[in-house]
């Protein structure tokens, strides 16, 4: 099959777009993909944030999940604070700017929302479960009720 120029042309822009595009996601995608720094937050797949939580003497487990999924289960020492609170009230729960805290939530969605707040407040230390409770789950990690 013979294409027109404009055929071409018009095909290899699309290809560039869609590498571009590839490129893009990729690297928006290691945040996720496992211990990863993004405007100073620390995304941690499960097994990474299990270790922090073992080998990191105070930090702060926070759950921005609603009091109702909290019920259902948590992680054992966990601070309940629903995302929907953390602009008003971390200065309240979380004294310390300078503590670590692990932030998780059912999925990540809103732990991140969570972290990116607190890093706008001025906390130094800041890290977010990659996948939320649910990949802690599936891991393998217990939860507390």
């Amino acid at each position: 099959m013979i294409c027109s120029p404009h055929r071409s042309r018009s095909a290899s822009l699309t290809a560039v777009r869609v590498l571009a595009l590839a490129a893009f996601l990729a690297s928006a995608g290691q945040g996720w993909m496992g211990t990863a720094q993004a405007e100073g937050i620390a995304y941690l797949r499960p097994a990474e944030a299990k270790q922090r939580l073992e080998r990191t003497p105070g930090i702060v487990v926070l759950d921005v999940r609603t009091p109702e999924e909290y019920a259902t289960g948590h992680l054992a020492n966990s601070v309940l604070l629903p995302v929907n609170q953390v602009e008003a009230q971390a200065a309240t729960v979380l004294k310390d700017r300078n503590a670590p805290v692990l932030i998780y939530c059912h999925s990540g969605s809103r732990s991140d929302r969570a972290a990116k707040v607190l890093k706008s407040q001025g906390y130094t230390n800041v890290m977010s479960v990659v996948g939320g409770i649910v990949a802690w789950s599936a891991a393998g990690y217990p939860v507390v009720k």
